[in-house]
């Protein structure tokens, strides 16, 4: 931001160029991303619906501030139906589950995140779905999942809240640096792969 570089210009330049060299589907583009990488899921899936087909951004919000006295810089809502399968940890302090000032930072100086039902609220809205989502709580209450699928033009909306981790990647090896240890009891790769396989653009 400080630089006005223009992130999403790059990555469709990017996809661009893949459709033209490579035998690309360009019905099964997917991003993911931790962290930074998580917010900029967000936003390449809201400017760029008719590329990317669904998103998977591991502890990152969907908007953000510097001061609290600011509104939140939000995407924009996108033309066409992005599917969306997030994840976030209950004890992350980086990016907290409820929204709020970072309690842990990278940066200079703390700023706002907006919390993960925020999301919810941004991508339902987007999509069309029904606002009554499904929740289910697995059995050794190591996780919950939040659901929206009805009403959503043939996209879906999914949270995975990890209730034993904090800012980490679900079910990787070792930590990242300034990360928490990653959760063993949920692999965000495989699930969202098979989110993925399940959720390619609607035309």
């Amino acid at each position: 931001m400080k630089k006005n570089i223009d992130d999403v210009g790059f990555v469709r330049q990017l996809i661009d160029k893949l459709e033209n060299r490579l035998r690309i589907d360009p019905d099964r583009i997917f991003a993911t991303g931790i962290s930074n990488g998580g917010i900029l899921c967000h936003l390449l899936a809201a400017h760029l619906p008719g590329k990317i087909a669904a998103i998977a951004p591991i502890v990152g919000a969907v908007g953000g501030k510097k001061d609290k006295r600011e509104y939140y810089l939000m995407p924009p809502s996108p033309a066409s139906p992005v599917a969306v399968i997030a994840f976030n940890g209950r004890l992350d302090q980086h990016m907290p589950y409820k929204g709020g000032i970072q309690e842990k930072y990278a940066g200079k100086a703390p700023v706002y995140v907006t919390s993960a039902w925020t999301m919810h609220k941004f991508w339902t809205k987007a999509n069309g779905c029904a606002d009554k989502p499904e929740r289910k709580t697995h059995p050794l209450k190591q996780h919950m999942v939040v659901s929206f699928g009805e009403g959503c033009r043939g996209s879906e909306v999914v949270q995975y809240l990890i209730f034993d981790q904090g800012h980490a990647w679900p079910g990787s090896k070792n930590p990242r640096r300034f990360g928490d240890t990653p959760s063993k009891h949920v692999s965000a790769n495989d699930i969202m792969w098979e989110f993925f396989s399940t959720h390619p653009r609607k035309q």
